[in-house]
Parts: structure tokens; C-alpha cells; sequence
């Protein structure tokens, strides 16, 4: 059975406790992630999990010199810092390390576990105004290596200016989450048939120290993999169930990628929230993006089941836009797919676009799916989707986000 392996997440704590910052900061950061280890676990046990990572750890000190540091952070997460001061080294040692790993084989039950490596270098540590930057500079290496691909290398080129919102530091997320700076919009949905709000989606933004809003997009790629992600997904809930708390009738949905309804410590949010609260939970749709294709769809199915089974509904978010396909909906038990708003910009005008939502709501309608036309931002294509059949409607042409309700 063949598995690629690649979850190395960089800690900033241990950077620091590494050694003299500035003595740190005279070093390369480069980082790394062994991806779906926790498959490992799952299918062979907790045994077979710690002869992969001796054995990942094994290859990487066989290929790093003695003045080289790696240094572990529980589970799977590691940092390596390499002593040198030019860059083309520190990428000769990440080749080195990764295409180590990936010859290397574990042999168990006749089952040969094949592992990969991602690994995002920085090796510019002076340009960054501190070390949580530095660090974070990696870390968005790595989740370009992660996202384009896996198995890869990349490493930060100092000529791209680092100044866009993409890059906010852990640390400003942090203090957001710590003042209140982590706030939800609300985006009506409504019924076509009648124009009645069937439920708001929340939406996540972060106000900034000067008051300017940040949308996600701009911050939670990032930090996808840390604890400070599901810190947020938690104050999500709470502000879900508040709402709900206050509104005996009002329902809601929220934004979860596909990887997080694979992370087991979201999952174990999900249920700690909601365990004793199945009757808020039927009011909460989770509405899943997909940003990677999905060949495992058998421990996706398991994940939605576990989430219909809290009470959830499920949504398939962005549909038609991206990966899924008919034999993804007929293996999984959706409930609603929201038709991406590339393709309901100019229906009314666009014929391939009109005869795409016509055959999308057709095929909803047959598997006894809802569907929700999103992004809608005039009164034409607001006609013609209703001509079409869809269920809700969802855009500015309706209603705006609002903070309030």
C-alpha cells in the first residue's frame, strides 16, 4: 500500500529555544512536513508510526552535517536549520533529504509505506523584520511546496517583496484572537421560491490594529496546519452557537476546507462543540471548498458521515468550478450544492453557462439535492436562475455581509 508522507510543521517556540537569537538568525530555516502521517496511524497502528518517523528522522540525519540542528516538536513536527550562508546550499541539503526519504521504504504486513517530503526554505532570515517572520516566510514556502503538488522543494526568492496582506504574522492573528479581532459577517441565503432568508452563511474576516478588515483568504492559508487555525475554527462555533442561542430560529453555515474535515483535531472540535447541542446542530450547514482533487473517497465519506451523524447538513461549496465530480456526489452524502459564482456571472447572457446550471439543478434534483446559486449580482441573472429552478439564492444583488443582523 503506498502512502506520501509529508507533515513536518515548524514551531516558532522551538525555534527560539534552539539558541541565541541572534546566533538563530545567522542560520538557514527551512521546513517540512510529512503529509497524511496520521493515515499511518490509523491503518497500522501507533507502533508502525514511530518506525516511520525513526526512520524519516534516520535519513535526515544521515544527510545533514554536525553543525546542522533538527530538532523535534512532538508528532511530526520538525525544523532543521542548516549552517551555511548561501542558498544554494541549504537547497542541496533539501534535495539531498528528500529524495533520502523517498527512497526509503517501510516494510510491514507485506505492505511497503512509501513516504514523501515538502520542504519550504528561507534563507534570507536578515531580510524579515523578526523571527516569527522569518519563520512564517518558511512556513508560506512550505505551503506552496504542499499545494502545488507535494513531494517538492521551495524556496523563498528575496526579491518578491513580502508586503501583501497573505503575510500577516502568526503573532498579529494571535493578538487578534486574543482582542476580539476575530469577527463574523453574515451573508444572507434565500429561498426562491418565496424571497424568505432561509439562513446566513458567516463569514471570517480579521480587523487589523487599524481597523481595516482582512479578508481569510489573506491570513488562513498560512497557518492552515497550526494550533492558531483551529483556534479560530473554535471561535467560529462559539459564535455560532451564540447566534443560535440568541435566535431560536435562525440557521447558519460556515466555511470548512476538505482537508480540515480530515484533520481529526477539527473533527474532535466539531464534536465537543456540539455533542450535547444536536438540536443547534441541525440548524448548522457545513459548507465544504475543495482546493485539492479528492482520490481517497472513502475517508471522506467516513468524515461526512461522522459530521451528518452530529446533525449536520452538508454542502458541497464552489460546485462546478473545480475537482468534483458525479462519482464524488453519488459516493457521498451531500445535501446541497452551491453552484460557483464564475458560472452564474452572466447566465442570463451566457449560453454554455445557462445550459451548465440547467443540467447542475437536474442533476441536483435527481440525487434529492438542494442547490444554491451564489455571487449573484444583477437582477437578470437573479431571473434567469429562478426560471432555471434553482432552490436559494445567494449575492449582492440580494444582501451584502453584514457584521449585524
Amino acid at each position: 500500500m503506498k502512502y506520501f508522507v509529508i507533515l513536518l510543521l515548524f514551531v516558532t517556540n522551538v525555534i527560539v529555544q534552539a539558541g541565541d537569537i541572534d546566533a538563530l538568525l545567522e542560520r538557514y530555516k527551512s521546513e517540512s512536513e510529512l503529509s497524511n502521517f496520521k493515515l499511518i496511524n490509523d491503518n497500522f497502528g501507533h507502533d508502525v508510526g514511530d518506525d516511520v518517523l525513526i526512520a524519516v528522522v534516520n535519513e535526515i540525519k544521515s544527510n545533514i552535517r554536525h553543525e546542522d540542528i533538527l530538532i523535534r516538536f512532538g508528532g511530526e513536527e520538525f525544523i532543521l536549520l542548516v549552517d551555511k550562508k548561501e542558498s544554494r546550499e541549504s537547497i542541496k541539503v533539501a534535495e539531498r533529504i528528500r529524495k533520502a526519504v523517498m527512497q526509503r521504504d517501510i516494510e510491514n504486513r507485506n505492505n511497503k509505506i512509501k513516504m514523501t517530503l515538502s520542504i519550504g526554505i528561507n534563507p534570507f532570515p536578515f531580510s524579515a523584520k523578526n523571527i516569527e517572520e522569518a519563520i512564517k516566510i518558511a512556513d508560506e514556502q512550505l505551503y506552496i511546496a504542499k499545494s502545488s503538488g507535494r513531494n517538492r522543494v521551495e524556496i523563498f526568492d528575496e526579491g518578491k517583496k513580502y508586503e501583501s496582506e497573505a503575510s500577516n504574522r502568526i503573532s498579529d492573528i494571535r493578538v487578534a484572537i486574543d482582542e476580539g479581532g476575530i469577527r463574523c459577517a453574515f451573508q444572507p441565503i434565500f429561498s426562491a421560491k418565496n424571497g424568505e432568508i432561509l439562513k446566513y452563511e458567516m463569514l471570517m474576516r480579521m480587523m487589523s490594529k487599524e481597523g481595516k478588515i482582512i479578508p481569510p483568504n489573506n491570513f488562513l492559508p498560512s497557518i492552515r496546519h497550526t494550533q492558531v487555525y483551529i483556534s479560530l475554527t473554535s471561535i467560529v462555533l462559539q459564535k455560532a452557537i451564540a447566534m443560535f442561542e440568541q435566535n431560536e430560529t435562525i440557521r447558519l453555515s460556515i466555511n470548512l476546507d476538505i482537508q480540515d474535515i480530515l484533520n481529526e483535531d477539527i473533527m474532535e472540535l466539531l464534536r465537543v462543540t456540539f455533542e450535547s447541542k444536536q438540536e443547534l446542530a441541525k440548524r448548522l450547514t457545513i459548507e465544504i471548498l475543495e482546493h485539492e482533487e479528492i482520490t481517497n473517497f472513502e475517508l471522506i465519506q467516513k468524515s461526512i458521515m461522522r459530521l451528518k451523524a452530529i446533525g449536520f447538513l452538508i454542502a458541497l461549496d464552489d460546485f462546478g468550478s473545480g475537482y468534483a465530480n458525479f462519482r464524488y456526489m453519488i459516493s457521498l452524502d451531500i445535501d446541497i450544492l452551491k453552484i460557483d459564482g464564475t458560472i452564474i456571472k452572466n447566465v442570463d447572457k451566457d449560453k454554455a453557462a445557462y445550459n451548465i446550471v440547467k443540467a447542475i439543478v437536474a442533476f441536483a434534483q435527481n440525487m434529492n439535492m438542494k442547490t444554491v446559486a451564489e455571487m449573484i449580482e444583477t437582477k437578470e441573472e437573479h431571473d434567469a436562475l429562478i426560471e432555471l429552478g434553482v432552490d436559494a439564492l445567494q449575492g449582492y444583488y440580494l444582501g451584502r455581509p453584514e457584521f449585524e443582523l
